[in-house]
């Protein structure tokens, strides 16, 4: 990914991915504010551009904005995250069972060839996920539900944040792999009841180790 900006395309969405970037990367930390003036500067770019990137960015909830005070990157509690991974419950939990209803046959290719293509990387002995493929944000597409699409990203990118800043577990990743292998059976199953059970046992597995973790990087920060 470039650090830099590209003069041909949007300003805005660009700063946007750039800010995102190097909060994914802790180069700016939490609690951190982002001056406008200086990130323009660094980024060469006007501060209205910034400022759309800033209310785009504090929308999903990468950054916080506080009102006469400006963006901050967030400090996010034990809390905060238990409240995210509940909120991705209840939204996926709802989108696997639409998916098994409404997802239509090359939906459910897509969802199997990712899985697929999962499955011979953890074969070659790699032990995370690949970043490029993103089983839940199919899932939620295969729902047909463009609001829960839409919130279930800013989720996501909230909840990579965190897994950025508190680290990932290898056994975990191979063990939600089954999981979603188990998941993706139910969608084309058309089985709505076990979708749903299979992605909140997974979900829940999920995010009391993701909790766990994150209590013990705040502990040590």
């Amino acid at each position: 990914m470039t650090n830099t900006i590209d003069r041909g395309a949007s300003l805005s969405d660009q700063a946007t991915r750039l800010v995102r970037q190097r909060i994914l990367e802790g180069i700016y930390r939490p609690g951190e504010r982002l001056i406008e003036v200086e990130l323009a500067a660094a980024f060469q770019i006007s501060r209205a551009p910034l400022r759309e990137a800033l209310r785009s960015l504090a929308q999903e909830g990468i950054v916080m904005h506080r009102p006469n005070k400006g963006f901050y990157v967030p400090a996010i509690t034990v809390a905060d995250a238990r409240a995210l991974y509940e909120f991705r419950e209840a939204l996926e939990t709802s989108a696997a069972r639409w998916a098994a209803t409404r997802a239509s046959a090359a939906e459910v290719k897509v969802i199997r060839d990712m899985l697929e293509t999962t499955g011979k990387v953890f074969q070659t002995g790699a032990d995370a996920y690949p970043q490029d493929l993103d089983f839940h944000l199919a899932l939620t597409r295969a729902a047909h539900s463009p609001l829960i699409e839409q919130r279930a990203r800013e989720i996501s990118r909230q909840l990579q944040v965190l897994r950025q800043r508190s680290g990932y577990s290898p056994d975990r990743a191979r063990a939600a792999y089954e999981e979603h292998v188990a998941i993706a059976k139910a969608i084309a199953d058309h089985d709505p009841d076990a979708a749903e059970r299979a992605i909140r046992a997974h979900l829940e597995r999920s995010s009391e180790l993701a909790l766990s973790t994150i209590a013990d990087f705040l502990a040590r920060a």
